[in-house]
């Protein structure tokens, strides 16, 4: 019986943890995406170093009205504007994707465009559900393993490590692959989140905004991921090193 009782609680113990570290790489590739997705300093950068403003406002050929003269007199504090704008709605904290100025609603995005970006705000509420999925993975570990230390560190002090190692190599490779084609790892990353729609366009204020950011911003995402990923790893080893000099010296 007792046989069974350590056998069940190993299994346990470790599936508990593998589902811990995986909690926690989603909440750190969460804040990784959010923190450069979000950063008005970053997007200035880029669009400085590929002289995105230039690329908007040629766009206005294709608008009219109110949204084509607003565009092709638009500054760059107000494409900044723009762009925090679109991660606000990507973000569910704006309604609308085109904006409104001094009480007039511009349409500065085509249908096609919108409809597009429609798809990419699901793709972030997949994002909300992925951090709250980490979340209760977290916690729960977290709450399991201060019950039953014993068992972590008899059983799981090591299943961090390993699950982490298995998670960087997948990451690796699709690092690698970007890194040897990222127009075709960027083709293959949309054609899997947004199966049988449209999302390449010729033309249009969005495309010529944010179609180059994507080189700079992959790196930033990835180099964020690893280091918070680092940061625990290393909070786990202090953990379990500490636990290990505590039995030396009772020894």
């Amino acid at each position: 019986m007792k046989f069974f009782n350590d056998t069940s609680s190993k299994i346990i113990t470790r599936f508990v943890n593998v589902l811990f570290t995986i909690g926690i790489f989603l909440i750190c590739g969460f804040i990784a995406v959010i923190v450069p997705s979000t950063s008005t300093s970053f997007y200035e950068h880029q669009f400085n170093k590929n002289n995105t403003l230039n690329k908007v406002q040629r766009q206005s050929y294709y608008l009219s009205g109110d949204a084509k003269e607003y565009v092709a007199n638009m500054s760059m504090d107000e494409l900044l504007s723009l762009m925090d704008h679109t991660m606000d709605y990507c973000l569910y904290f704006e309604d609308d994707l085109n904006i409104t100025v001094d009480g007039t609603h511009l349409e500065v995005f085509r249908q096609d465009e919108y409809v597009h970006m429609q798809d990419v705000k699901v793709l972030f509420g997949g994002g909300y559900v992925l951090l709250t999925v980490g979340l209760l993975f977290f916690v729960g570990g977290l709450v399991y393993n201060l019950k039953f230390k014993t068992q972590y560190f008899k059983y799981a002090r090591r299943t961090a490590y390993y699950t982490l190692g298995v998670i960087l190599v997948i990451l690796l490779v699709i690092a690698l692959f970007a890194l040897i084609d990222f127009d075709m790892a960027f083709t293959v990353f949309h054609q899997i989140l947004f199966p049988g729609k449209q999302w390449t366009f010729a033309s249009g204020v969005m495309v010529a905004m944010i179609a180059d950011i994507f080189t700079g911003l992959a790196p930033i995402i990835l180099a964020v991921w690893v280091v918070l990923l680092g940061i625990f790893t290393g909070v786990i080893y202090y953990i379990n090193k500490r636990k290990f000099n505590q039995k030396i010296d009772k020894n």
